[in-house]
């Protein structure tokens, strides 16, 4: 996956299924993904294929019940641009839950937030790895 930071999380959950997390009263609980919805791979944006200059910043996977993330971290100078990528990133995710099941943006928007608020309060763990 190239050079960056390789981070690995852990999710409790049974070996070998996906997980992702349920926000209720600021504590996460763990169940299975969907797997009809599940994927392997990721199509790259057009764009980034026909862009010389594209550069992956990111890459998040589920594997044998945990979530592997490898990072291009030094990627940009500022790290207040990983902030910005990761509101980005969230309304994207609820533009896709709008799209694909008819979800309101700002009631998804709010509840990813609140996965994000209870995980930074409260971490369930510790990102582990390094570099290469």
């Amino acid at each position: 996956m190239g050079n960056g930071d390789s981070l690995t999380r852990v999710c409790a959950g049974s070996a070998g299924h996906a997980q992702r997390s349920r926000v209720e009263a600021g504590t996460i609980r763990r169940r299975e993904l969907d797997w009809s919805v599940a994927m392997k791979s990721l199509i790259v944006p057009p764009i980034a294929e026909t862009d010389p200059n594209a550069v992956e910043m990111a890459r998040v996977w589920h594997s044998q019940g945990k979530q592997h993330i490898s990072l291009n971290a030094p990627g940009w100078k500022d790290p207040a641009a990983w902030g910005l990528l990761l509101v980005d990133l969230a309304r994207h995710v609820a533009n896709a839950y709008a799209i694909a099941e008819g979800r309101d943006r700002a009631e998804t928007l709010a509840r990813v937030k609140a996965g994000f608020d209870a995980e930074w309060n409260k971490p369930t763990d510790k990102p582990t790895g390094g570099m290469r």
